[in-house]
């Protein structure tokens, strides 16, 4: 590689770094925008990329845009498989314990649940999972859906009182 080269690279390094960094941070953590501006330039380093300056700020900007929308879709995809993970284990830590006739038992009520709670209204569903199912508080959930605390019980009380007619119906 030539020296004009190796001068041309450091200048649309020091040139961009800054900038880049910015904004890879508003879609990332600090860290995590560093790793993924650094892995940008060193992919032109080792590409020996030949854009010109009007190209180069074009490529990095979508190129650090695309990084970080990746990252984020990945580290989406661990959390949902670890949250899965964890349901199961705690499954199985329950069925360690419990006679096999209450396992068989259980499992009928939770596949019966399963089908009254997807019969719920799509809002007042997704705040019963998220109280009973996933343990979120609700302060947590009002914050998590931008709504009031008192909407969170309306919904929780509502979706408990529809939950409680159905099994009342299912009993007859």
């Amino acid at each position: 590689m030539s020296n004009r080269t190796l001068d041309l690279y450091k200048e649309v390094y020091s040139r961009n770094v800054d900038k880049l960094l910015f904004f890879a941070r508003k879609f990332v953590d600090e860290a995590t925008a560093e790793d993924i501006v650094q892995d940008i330039f060193l992919k032109i380093w080792q590409k020996n990329t030949d854009l010109s300056p009007k190209e180069i700020n074009s490529y990095l900007y979508t190129s650090v845009r695309n990084a970080c929308f990746d990252h984020i879709r990945h580290a989406s995809i661990e959390n949902n498989y670890r949250d899965k993970l964890i349901s199961q284990i705690r499954y199985l830590e329950l069925d360690f314990y419990k006679d096999p006739s209450d396992i068989l038992i259980d499992r009928e009520t939770k596949i019966f649940l399963d089908r009254v709670v997807d019969i719920l209204p799509e809002k007042c569903k997704q705040v019963f999972k998220m109280a009973y199912f996933d343990e979120i508080p609700h302060a947590d959930i009002a914050a998590e859906l931008n709504i009031s605390v008192r909407t969170v019980d309306n919904q929780v009380y509502k979706a408990l009182k529809m939950i409680r007619a159905i099994v009342v119906n299912q009993k007859k």
